[in-house]
């Protein structure tokens, strides 16, 4: 329609942008719905560090094929078939609309505890420290948290050699998921 009434030129260069749109945004469906599955819905446990994120990287790799060979079969079927679906699509997207504001009416009611610790602005790995501290008191007496000093220090003494940005910045300890009751909306 568009090279009809603007010319050929303009008709394909829309064409060609709307092409790579579609194709680029079918390519992050299948991801977004791949992440989704495999972080929340179905979590691998006992993998740790590089190891869990090659095993995540190949699993999304596997998933996302299959998906998108189940959408091929569905295009190959025909829109007949869709259209017969067609209200079962219409439920799923209710019923995820739905559950978002039942999400936001569930924090609420009840916030998630998603703690997230930082390094003056840079964000660390929590799966990484056990505590999200420089230093504890452990019966009176100030000790180096193992894990977190460890990473910047050269010695886990309180007068041990530190990066320069670990020693000039604080560890602090937010919540991630701050929740609709904690004024930030105010």
């Amino acid at each position: 329609m568009i090279s009809r009434s603007l010319g050929p030129e303009f008709g394909g260069a829309v064409g060609i942008c709307f092409y790579l749109g579609t194709t680029f945004a079918g390519a992050m469906y299948i991801l977004g719905c791949i992440e989704i599955l495999l972080a929340a819905i179905f979590k691998m446990e006992g993998l740790e560090g590089a190891e869990s994120e090659a095993a995540l990287l190949n699993n999304m790799r596997v998933y996302g094929t299959l998906v998108l060979a189940l959408m091929a079969l569905v295009v190959f079927v025909g829109v007949k078939y869709v259209n017969k679906l067609a209200l079962v699509f219409l439920a799923c997207v209710i019923f995820s609309i739905l559950a978002v504001y039942a999400g936001v009416i569930m924090t609420a009611v009840d916030p998630p505890v998603f703690p997230v610790c930082f390094l003056g602005n840079r964000t660390l790995l929590s799966k990484s420290y056990d505590v999200c501290a420089k230093v504890v008191e452990v019966d009176n007496e100030t000790v180096t948290t193992t894990q977190l000093w460890s990473s910047f220090c050269d010695s886990p003494a309180l007068n041990a050699s530190c990066d320069e940005y670990f020693a000039g910045n604080d560890v602090t300890e937010i919540q991630g998921i701050p929740g609709v009751t904690s004024g930030i909306l105010a």
